[in-house]
């Protein structure tokens, strides 16, 4: 099974101009690029929240977990929360949008899986050491994880905790399967 880290991906992504056209992955497809002979990819989850502040966005957003889905991959959502901040230079307060849930909609959806023995390995593409716990948790379960680690992020953590890793790079971006458009 393949975890995808929507946001993670997306400001890896987004950090370069010349991978903005990589922003409408095909998950599963990318995911099959991964599988070593005689392993198939069971299911693909893409965690992701919409943002609720910029409705041009989260329009398109929608579209994407919608083409994601008619390709076989199951979108899980969280949500965005507001906090006001005080700014440590001038006293004044600001406002803030939070992403949240995503983390912890990962580690239990690979927690439970792996309970349920739903699969041997987990690909998880995240660059997010916040993950360690989860894929230790998971290993000591009897699964093995393999991460794989967007462009334009490095995880020394996430790489030592994992059975195996892969570094996406934009040879993979560039296959044909790897994109809706």
């Amino acid at each position: 099974m393949l975890f995808v880290d929507g946001f993670n991906v997306y400001h890896s992504l987004n950090d370069s101009f010349n991978l903005h056209q990589f922003k409408w992955l095909n998950y599963a497809a990318l995911g099959r690029l991964f599988l070593n002979p005689g392993e198939s990819l069971l299911k693909t989850y893409f965690f992701t929240a919409y943002t609720p502040w910029d409705q041009h966005k989260h329009n398109r957003h929608e579209t994407y977990v919608s083409v994601l889905k008619a390709h076989g991959v199951e979108p899980v959502v969280g949500s965005f929360r507001q906090r006001t901040r005080d700014c440590k230079m001038c006293q004044s307060q600001f406002v803030v949008n939070e992403e949240k849930e995503t983390d912890v909609n990962i580690a239990v959806y690979m927690l439970t899986r792996a309970h349920k023995d739903a699969y041997d390995v987990a690909f998880l593409l995240t660059g997010d050491s916040d993950q360690v716990p989860t894929i230790k948790a998971v290993r000591v379960m009897g699964k093995a994880v393999r991460t794989i680690i967007p462009v334009n992020r490095n995880s020394d953590q996430l790489k030592k905790v994992s059975n195996a890793y892969h570094k996406l790079d934009t040879g993979h971006l560039l296959t044909d399967v790897s994109h809706l458009v």
